[in-house]
């Protein structure tokens, strides 16, 4: 399976243990599943890392080696009219075949 992840799967994933971030980004690897992630989504996080109280550096080391990079993608342009970051939902329907986005 394929999985889009947004900044806020990412951001949960290494600021907790026990969430359901974590645990799909822990199980990944062993169902066989691809992590994508936008050009977009690396550097939202970078930026909103500082405002974690916790960060797993270990697992966010772990989690950028496992991430499959995709091109940020501005193409629909109607979807820009209803949603708050629309180039990372453009970024993951750009993808084919169709992922799941997280």
């Amino acid at each position: 399976m394929n999985l889009f992840l947004d900044t806020s799967v990412v951001l949960a994933a290494i600021g907790s243990k026990n969430g359901a971030s974590r645990f799909v980004t822990n199980i990944a690897r062993r169902q066989n599943w691809s992590l994508f992630v936008s050009d977009y989504v690396i550097r939202e996080t970078e930026l909103n890392l500082k405002a974690l109280s916790f960060i797993d550096q270990a697992h966010f080391h772990f989690l950028k080696s496992t991430w499959i990079v995709v091109k940020d993608v501005v193409t629909f342009e109607w979807v820009t009219l209803f949603l708050k970051k629309p180039k990372i939902v453009q970024s993951c329907l750009a993808l084919r075949p169709m992922q799941r986005c997280y």
